[in-house]
């Protein structure tokens, strides 16, 4: 039982205490005069209270002349004197005493309370338009900063490709050649606007455009080695025998690109998308392919010594001739791949360590490859091939 009333006792102060005073004023005002009047009749019985009938009783003396000595005489005289209990007019005007002195308390309480809160909502609704004042300031000076890096951006560019034009003026692209002056200041300058365009993949597109439209991307040998390229869009570009050794192409868009003869050794080609691309004799030499979708792609005589290829989708692609020597081909999608002539030796079909292997490939596109008696499978696959198990 003490528990329950504790509990009960707990849950009324918390809300009590979650009142606002106006709200406690006016429960306590009605909860005293409920009270009151319940009480009321019993007031009624007790005499002290002065709430019945009261009797009032007086003594007074007077003094009286005796008549037959002649003598003058004290006398006492009780009278006694019956007062009405309260009436309901006297109550109205009791409880509109009680109300007046209550409001006269309150009132200017609730005053306070309300010029309180009124300052408090002043003051919170000035901090709210003020903070959304900075927040809006904040966003337009971004967006001005952001707009100026744009204009500056492309005035970059354009002040580059006017050089670039008034250097070419004149100029016999086959005479340029790696060590020649004319080379260098094209070299140099091609590799800091990439860099100064930072993310503006449209703008490095351009570049790329105007170095293949003008033929030097073709002539120069440019370091592209600390150059970021990723996510840039060269679907259907011409860049037949450009060097881009060392490029970071990550998830970069080259589908049906012209990558004939090109040099992507090193390159990283993370997630690229080279789908129908042609890939021709392209030197692809310790280039990081892994997860790149390569479905359709032409990689007749292509170099992938020592390239990864782990989870790359080489669906329907062509890899005749292809040099896949200690190439990384785990986890790699290779349904209706030609390997006719691929030369496959110590190339990686499986990881011990992490069981992973190459999908959806047969003995039979195997056996159509040179060495690939030395590559690397799964006990299960060398079973299929006809192959002793590894020692």
């Amino acid at each position: 039982m003490r528990t329950v009333i504790t509990k009960w006792g707990e849950s009324f102060k918390t809300k009590w205490d979650s009142l606002k005073l106006n709200q406690k004023i006016l429960i306590s005002t009605i909860f005293g005069l409920a009270i009151f009047g319940v009480s009321l009749p019993h007031l009624y019985k007790v005499d002290w209270i002065g709430f019945g009938e009261e009797k009032i009783i007086t003594i007074a003396e007077e003094e009286v002349l005796n008549f037959n000595n002649g003598k003058t005489i004290k006398l006492k005289k009780k009278t006694e004197q019956i007062q009405p209990a309260k009436s309901l007019w006297d109550w109205m005007g009791l409880l509109i005493g009680l109300i007046g002195s209550i409001g006269a308390i309150s009132i200017p309480i609730l005053a306070i309370r309300l010029t309180n809160e009124f300052q408090k909502n002043e003051r919170e609704r000035a901090e709210k338009i003020a903070k959304e004042e900075a927040e809006r300031a904040e966003q337009i000076a971004k967006e001005k900063a952001e707009r100026a890096k744009l204009i500056g951006e492309e005035e970059a560019l354009q002040n580059y490709i006017d050089k670039m034009s008034d250097l070419l003026i004149d100029k016999n692209l086959d005479e340029l050649s790696d060590g020649n002056p004319l080379s260098n200041i094209i070299q140099a300058r091609t590799t800091s606007i990439i860099r100064r365009l930072d993310e503006n993949l449209e703008l490095k597109r351009n570049i790329i455009i105007f170095l293949i439209d003008t033929k030097i991307i073709q002539k120069l040998k440019i370091d592209w080695s600390t150059t970021d390229l990723s996510h840039i869009n060269l679907n259907d570009a011409n860049l037949i025998a450009a060097d881009f050794s060392g490029v970071n192409l990550t998830s970069a868009k080259l589908n049906s690109a012209k990558l004939l003869n090109v040099k992507l050794s090193r390159a990283k080609l993370l997630n690229a998308k080279l789908r129908r691309a042609n890939l021709f004799i392209a030197i692809l030499t310790s280039a990081d392919l892994s997860g790149a979708d390569l479905n359709g792609a032409y990689l007749t005589g292509a170099y992938l010594t020592g390239a990864y290829l782990t989870g790359a989708i080489l669906s329907g692609s062509d890899l005749s001739n292809a040099i896949l020597t200690s190439a990384d081909l785990t986890g790699a999608t290779l349904n209706r791949a030609k390997l006719i002539g691929t030369n496959l030796k110590d190339a990686i079909f499986w990881n011990k360590q992490s069981g992973k292997e190459a999908k959806k490939i047969t003995p039979e596109q195997v056996k159509q490859a040179t060495n690939w008696q030395e590559a690397v499978y799964s006990p299960e696959f060398r079973k299929k091939l006809g192959l002793p198990p590894e020692e």
